[in-house]
């Protein structure tokens, strides 16, 4: 069985996010969407709102896992016999940033192989932090966010009673 992990903060999980997971579910058989804690960002959501966020936008797709977990991306790979890490880039600042990650993940296991796809052109301007900006200003975020999803952060946004 192929399995790919595709790892990320997923706060919230992005249009430009699915359309890696995407093309991810027509080339694997199985496709891992976890979500990870990034020390150098600052989470808008919590973990069990990620999660379900995550869950609500890998729906479509029959081979997709989704889930959080709270250690090293190689760590979640080698327990889930996972060896290939997909990575999406838009910029050269991306490229650049993921090349280090690429080797210091295969530095952590060698079994570990990264590969980068390029941003779907028309979804390349989407960006997490952006998304989170405007939803906290209470624009309107679905055109850039998996269907389901906008309701899920207002859900998450709204003052708690």
């Amino acid at each position: 069985m192929r399995k790919v992990l595709l790892a990320g903060s997923y706060d919230p999980i992005t249009n430009g996010h699915m359309s890696l997971i995407r093309t991810c579910s027509e080339l694997f058989d199985e496709v891992h969407v976890v979500a990870f804690i990034n020390a150098e960002k600052q989470a808008l959501f919590s973990v069990a709102d990620r999660e379900k966020m995550l869950r609500a936008a890998c729906a479509p797709f029959a081979n997709a896992v989704t889930g959080f977990y709270p250690g090293y991306v190689v760590e979640y790979a080698a327990r889930n016999g996972i060896r290939i890490l997909v990575r999406g880039v838009r910029t050269a600042e991306d490229f650049d940033y993921e090349m280090i990650m690429a080797r210091n993940n295969h530095g952590f296991d060698p079994n570990i192989t990264t590969f980068l796809l390029p941003a779907d052109p028309s979804l390349a301007e989407i960006c997490s932090s952006d998304v989170r900006a405007q939803a906290l200003r209470g624009e309107d975020i679905s055109a850039f966010v998996p269907e389901g999803v906008a309701p899920l952060i207002a859900q998450c946004l709204a003052p708690k009673k």
